[in-house]
């Protein structure tokens, strides 16, 4: 009996450590490519109209984000402009569906597509994702 309820605990601990919430906390990146690689027509003939100076800035913006997750729910996500954006971040019910809420009060939502101890793919939850240049958002852990 103590042995069942040993494991029983203990499957339940690896479980949380293998939760989303448990594993979002760190320093990630953009992974520019895959993220590239994921974007709707409607965005990639956006990108590819733009003026290639334009392109650049654009493409160089969205490669160097930098976010950082911690432990204690809140989030900075670095700007390659040296502005930084801070918020608080949740995982609502289904722990599938992570909620940014900005300084402002603005929340964006992300359905968690995939995590483990090195990526992390979101895509942002709106109605009409073929108007967004990047709809999805890959990373990659720093830490």
């Amino acid at each position: 009996m103590v042995i069942l309820f040993a494991l029983c605990s203990l499957g339940a601990i690896m479980a949380q450590e293998g939760s989303p919430a448990a594993l979002l906390p760190g320093n990630w990146s953009v992974d520019y490519a895959r993220t590239k690689q994921n974007m709707h027509s409607e965005g990639r003939n956006y990108l590819d109209e733009m003026p290639q100076e334009r392109r650049d800035r654009q493409e160089t913006s969205y490669a160097q984000r930098q976010y950082h997750f911690t432990a204690n729910g809140a989030f900075a996500i670095s700007l390659q402009s040296g502005q930084t954006v801070n918020g608080e971040w949740t995982f609502l019910a289904d722990g599938n569906m992570l909620e940014l809420t900005l300084g402002n009060g603005q929340r964006q939502q992300y359905r968690l597509l995939y995590v483990d101890t090195t990526t992390l793919g979101l895509e942002i939850d709106v109605p009409d994702q073929g108007k967004l240049l990047y709809p999805e958002l890959h990373l990659v852990k720093q830490n």
